[in-house]
């Protein structure tokens, strides 16, 4: 068992090689999820069965209810700003000829001119902060069914999922000159042209965005390896069926349920010891691993440009026509996102006192960096940022007339898969869990209430807290 431990650890400690703190980004997955509450809950309701010699249990249904909301808005303002702050400052340039000036400067993170093609110096500066929030409600109805007729100690079970996801960016601009306020306002929410730029259409920020519909649908095994009074262990294969939405890159931080469009396969192992038992008061300690592999998919993102702060808003000129567009219109497009791995381990305390239960445990989630490619082919000689001076005239064969710094079309090599990519991450969680267990004879009722907190490092910054309820039967 020691053996099996080390091991488990050393996959965790490799996982998590590489987390680092992000910034600037223009996607954000959801956090890993476990099924670890209702292992926890399962354990419990059969601690009380046992205490009352009941054997006779052959399914389980049990519907829960909860809500989560992340509470870390500066850490979320970070992930989407720049710099590691959770704003980006939009002004004038003093050398705005240098690469080295966009690169480098400490004051100003762009360029107006970058994003509102036309203005009259000077520039007037503005500031667009963040201060997002994420909040899911969660229905799950819960299905486990004996299958002791074929094989001892195997079940069958199945979760179905209902969410409503809301997401918040939560921005201002602030602005000295209205007219720039105005300007950058319209710009970002996709409702600022003139006779030279188009709208902004993708990557666009919105004060609240909301989905609602079915999550993904699990359904696996288990099987009770071993079923002792002081010692238990079963093992379980689950397969996680995608129903929710996938991205479509429209807006900055849109909300997504489910897994964004991924399938995995998993498994886990569970263990408990009785460390205590008094007649009708027993105490258990817990321990339990879970891993999934989830499949490639397609989504849609937003890549951004390399070397260019905020290079997805930047205007770029493209071959052939006579207006500029914000980089997001072309730079979201379908990419191929690579399977990937996550592992959870828990361990914890379970007590039962006469139907009352409760439960203290600690979780620890962790997930690779993704690995993104982009679907279909880009073409190397159409795009390249625009000059301040672009007057209108039809771009020509070479960049040269419209591109500010190198006279170079932007190329594959040239975007930022960066930007799309959810980095590798680690997050911890703390969870209680307190109930009841009532005896009506041939069936029993459970009820339960939750509280769980996430922490984990600024690589992932959509930490949350939660509450529970729970209400099931037995037969």
């Amino acid at each position: 068992m020691k053996k099996l431990y080390r091991y488990l650890a050393c996959l965790l400690i490799v996982q998590n090689a590489s987390v680092a703190a992000v910034t600037e980004k223009t996607f954000l997955s959801n956090a890993p999820t476990s099924n670890f509450n209702y292992y926890y809950l399962r354990d419990l309701w059969l601690q009380n069965l046992e205490l009352k010699n009941r054997h006779d249990i052959g399914g389980r249904v049990l519907l829960r209810t909860a809500y989560h909301q992340s509470y870390n808005q500066q850490g979320l303002g970070r992930y989407f700003g720049v710099n590691d702050k959770p704003n980006i400052v939009i002004g004038e340039r003093i050398n705005d000829a240098s690469p080295a000036a966009i690169v480098n400067a400490t004051t100003v993170d762009i360029d107006e001119r970058f994003i509102i093609h036309g203005q009259a110096l000077p520039v007037a500066s503005g500031t667009v902060s963040f201060k997002p929030q994420h909040e899911i409600f969660t229905a799950i109805v819960s299905y486990e069914q004996s299958l002791n007729a074929l094989v001892k100690g195997l079940w069958v079970w199945l979760f179905v999922p209902v969410e409503h996801v809301t997401r918040r960016l939560q921005y201002s601009i602030c602005s000295g000159n209205t007219t720039v306020g105005t300007d950058l306002t319209n710009f970002f929410t996709g409702n600022f042209s003139s006779d030279l730029q188009v709208p902004l259409t993708n990557a666009k920020l919105a004060q609240r965005k909301s989905t609602t519909g079915l999550g993904d649908i699990e359904l696996g095994i288990r099987y009770d390896i071993v079923n002792k009074q002081i010692l238990k262990m079963d093992m379980g294969l689950r397969g996680i069926i995608p129903c929710a939405n996938k991205p479509t890159g429209k807006f900055l931080f849109e909300p997504l349920r489910g897994h964004e469009g991924h399938g995995a396969i998993g498994f886990d192992i569970q263990a408990s010891r009785l460390i205590y038992d008094n007649f009708s008061t027993t105490l258990q300690f817990v321990g339990m691993f879970d891993a999934l592999y989830f499949f490639s998919t397609d989504q849609k993102r937003t890549l951004g440009i390399k070397n260019r702060r905020l290079g997805q808003y930047v205007l770029l000129g493209q071959a052939g026509q006579t207006k500029l567009l914000p980089a997001a219109n072309v730079l979201t497009m379908p990419l191929r996102i690579a399977g990937y791995t996550e592992l959870s381990a828990s361990c914890g305390l379970n007590g039962n006192h006469y139907g009352w239960f409760g439960s203290l445990n600690y979780q620890l989630k962790t997930r690779e960096e993704e690995c993104i490619k982009i679907k279909n082919c880009w073409n190397n000689t159409t795009y390249a940022v625009s000059s301040f001076s672009f007057d209108g005239d039809q771009f020509g064969a070479s960049p040269n007339d419209f591109d500010l710094y190198a006279n170079d079309w932007i190329t594959q090599q040239d975007l930022d898969f960066q930007a799309a990519t959810t980095p590798g991450f680690l997050l911890h969680e703390i969870d209680l869990i307190l109930g009841k267990v009532v005896d009506l004879g041939s069936q029993t009722l459970l009820f339960s209430a939750g509280f769980s907190a996430e922490f984990s490092g600024r690589n992932f910054p959509a930490k949350s807290w939660g509450v529970e309820i729970g209400i099931g039967v037995s037969f």
